[in-house]
């Protein structure tokens, strides 16, 4: 379980509630909250007592490299950087193509819009070099990864978005395939992520790279 208290925000995100003493034992303080918990806890009851609803469903996303038989390279159709020079100006971008996000969207309040720039505002600050989609010479999509250590230092797609005109003509299949032929040449034996299994069209994505989809876990604000 990893817990993270956004200050400028009044706002604490729980991911990885696995246990139900965990989840008996959590007391928020913070005016807003996001919890992550394994599905089979089945943690709604619990939950609503506390004033969560459920919002989202995450499927994780495990993606073999250094024993892959696809040809990453023959799927990047577009011009990908992985470069910090548009980070300034990503944030636009983000903002339209994020919206329901409920990594961002965690009150159902007036503030809602508010407190979810709030929030996708520090994400985006946070990133170094991410792999950037260019289009005649502008930012079109990026793909942010880290490398947290509940995933053993390997890759994890953090945040990546796309406009939406561009994401059939290659924008959305180019970062991917690129980023998984990048750490697949550095020797890394997998890239992993986690999506929203409402997000059929990244689902697809994913699946049309050989990835395995595992350990669902229900999304609960307040």
């Amino acid at each position: 379980m990893i817990t993270r208290y956004y200050e400028t925000c009044d706002y604490t995100e729980v991911n990885g509630v696995s246990e139900r003493w965990e989840l008996e034992g959590l007391r928020l303080t913070s005016r807003y909250g996001r919890i992550s918990v394994r599905s089979e806890l089945g943690a709604g009851s619990l939950l609503a007592d506390s004033g969560y609803r459920m919002t989202d469903r995450t499927i994780e996303v495990k993606l073999p490299l250094k024993n892959s038989r696809i040809d990453f390279a023959k799927q990047i159709r577009m011009r990908i950087e992985k470069t910090s020079c548009h980070n300034a100006g990503l944030f636009p971008l983000a903002e339209r193509n994020f919206k329901e996000d409920s990594r961002f969207y965690v009150t159902y309040g007036k503030e809602r819009d508010a407190l979810s720039g709030k929030i996708l505002r520090i994400w985006m600050d946070e990133m170094d070099e991410p792999f950037v989609c260019i289009y005649k010479d502008r930012p079109i999509g990026f793909l942010d990864v880290r490398f947290p250590e509940e995933y053993g230092g390997s890759p994890f797609v953090y945040l990546a978005a796309v406009e939406e005109r561009y994401r059939l003509t290659g924008g959305a299949a180019s970062l991917y395939a690129y980023a998984c032929a990048y750490y697949k040449q550095q020797g890394m034996n997998r890239l992993y992520g986690r999506i929203s299994s409402r997000n059929t069209a990244v689902m697809n994505l994913y699946a049309s790279l050989g990835s395995q989809f595992l350990n669902p876990w229900d999304i609960f604000v307040k």
